[in-house]
C-alpha cells in the first residue's frame, strides 16, 4: 500500500504490516486537543499568577468552540527560568485550518490576559554570581612567579 504524507512524500507500506498495527484515522476525530505551557516571568506575584489562572479559565470555559471536558488551566512548576502555566483543552473541531485559527485567537487573548495583569512572559536566562574568592594574603596580581 502506498501512503501520502503530509510532507507529500509517499510511502511504501506491506499489507501485512497493515494488518498488524492500530491504525489512527485523523480524519474522524471529533476534537482536536490544544497543549501549550505559559512560561511566565519569576517576578509575577501569587496575586497576579491567581488573576492569570482565573481569567484564562474563564475564556477557556466562555468559548463555544472549546470542549468543557478535559479543560484543565494550572500553575504547574517552579520552572529553571519561569513559573510554568500549563493549559489543557480540546477544540470542538476536526479541521486543522479552524483548529489553528482558534489557537492563535487564544494565544493572542492569552498575551491580553498576561499583560493586563501586569506581567509578562519570561524568556530563558540565568544569573551569574561573582566573587573574590583569593584568599588571606593574595596579592591582586595572582601568584608570584619564580625568577629564572
Amino acid at each position: 500500500t502506498r501512503v501520502r504524507t503530509p510532507a507529500r512524500t509517499v510511502i511504501s507500506v506491506p499489507n501485512a504490516v497493515f494488518s498488524s498495527v492500530d491504525i489512527e484515522n485523523l480524519t474522524s476525530r471529533d476534537r482536536m486537543r490544544f497543549f501549550t505551557t505559559l512560561n511566565l516571568r519569576y517576578e509575577t506575584t501569587p496575586g497576579q499568577m491567581w488573576e492569570v489562572l482565573e481569567q484564562l479559565r474563564n475564556l477557556l470555559n466562555d468559548h463555544p468552540k472549546v470542549g468543557p471536558d478535559l479543560l484543565r488551566v494550572r500553575f504547574a512548576a517552579l520552572g529553571a527560568s519561569a513559573l510554568d502555566v500549563e493549559v489543557n483543552a480540546y477544540f470542538l473541531t476536526a479541521s486543522v485550518d479552524e483548529f489553528q485559527e482558534i489557537r492563535e485567537s487564544l494565544l493572542l487573548r492569552f498575551m491580553d490576559i498576561v499583560a493586563k495583569a501586569g506581567t509578562g512572559f519570561a524568556f530563558p536566562s540565568q544569573t551569574l554570581y561573582l566573587s573574590d574568592d583569593r584568599g588571606r594574603g593574595s596579592s591582586d596580581l595572582g601568584p608570584e612567579m619564580p625568577q629564572a
